[in-house]
């Protein structure tokens, strides 16, 4: 499946609070796609976040890191497809869509073993419509 890689930072206000969204905007010709109809999120709360809820300049090495391992496992077999990341509130969550959500679980827990650094946090909802 070939897709432009073009990803784009948006700057929003979020309840009095900064949100900084990254999505992969080749991706928008996807959107309603039957065959990746569930979104994943996962969360990786921040450690010790600044008082805007950003992540602050220690942590964004792991952070990076992390986003890293993440795609590697979710993207390697082509079920899932890394769409966007949302930074807020203390939280950074990376968004997916799926066509084997069994799969995201199996490698989710194989991901809780290899990310020690924080606590990650799964959550796989039904978005035919991909709604993020």
């Amino acid at each position: 499946m070939q897709v432009n890689d073009a990803w784009t930072v948006a700057e929003v206000n979020h309840n009095g609070r900064p949100m900084f969204v990254r999505f992969n905007s080749g991706f928008r010709s996807f959107r309603g796609r039957s065959s990746y109809p569930h979104q994943v999120g996962i969360a990786v709360p921040l450690r010790n976040p600044e008082p805007s809820g950003l992540p602050n300049s220690t942590e964004l090495p792991e952070l990076s890191v992390i986003e890293d391992e993440i795609c590697e496992l979710l993207e390697s077999e082509k079920e899932s497809l890394f769409v966007a990341i949302v930074t807020t509130g203390g939280m950074q969550e990376y968004v997916f869509y799926t066509s084997s959500p069994e799969q995201v679980k199996l490698k989710f827990d194989q991901l809780r073993g290899k990310i020690t650094s924080h606590k990650i946090q799964l959550m796989i909802q039904p978005d035919k419509d991909w709604r993020v």
